[in-house]
């Protein structure tokens, strides 16, 4: 299962239901933010450094995107 997330600038971004790998995988990172950039890179297939190029606003959205799996 996939969610469209529309951007501030018009773009819309794929975001994929999450698997126990995804979470695993993030928790290689240090620090909370950076697992949750990682995780929302992963299931974007945006890099890590796109994500954190996000403006805020739209990174919200993904993460708003990711909870609502979980609903």
């Amino acid at each position: 299962m996939t969610i469209d997330i529309k951007f501030k600038d018009g773009r819309v971004v794929k975001l994929r239901e999450p698997k126990v790998r995804d979470e695993l995988l993030s928790e290689e990172e240090t620090t909370p933010a950076r697992q949750g950039i990682l995780l929302i890179a992963n299931l974007t297939s945006m890099t890590f450094d796109e994500v954190l190029d996000l403006p805020s606003r739209d990174y919200r959205a993904l993460e708003k995107g990711y909870k609502s799996f979980f609903e």
